[in-house]
């Protein structure tokens, strides 16, 4: 019985939790990122490359009015203040009720 403990229920579980959450992966998909870029800097223009990937749909946009449910925003003089070691915060909006998947959040 001991055994059974041991090694056998642990493969059993491993078994039927991996039967009933194989169809959760989530990395398949693509998340939308809506930029607002009011600094223009070189250091902002890189981020955003770096963010363009497999993972992330960057979409840069011009005006405040043209922001959706998730959008990050460069302030002004980031790239200025980054450069004199100044501490400089990055904005990540939501809209209210969704999740940053883009789901309705519960």
């Amino acid at each position: 019985m001991f055994f059974a403990w041991i090694l056998v229920f642990p493969l059993i579980f491993i078994f039927i939790f991996g039967m009933a959450f194989r169809n959760s992966n989530t990395g398949d998909h693509q998340v939308t990122l809506n930029i607002l870029d009011k600094d223009k800097g070189f250091l902002s223009q890189a981020m955003i490359a770096e963010l363009t990937s497999d993972r992330y749909m960057v979409k840069v946009i011009d005006k405040t009015e043209e922001k959706t449910f998730r959008t990050l925003i460069f302030p002004e003089n980031f790239t200025a203040n980054v450069l004199a070691g100044e501490k400089v915060e990055l904005i990540l909006e939501q809209e209210q009720g969704k999740s940053l998947n883009g789901r309705k959040a519960q």
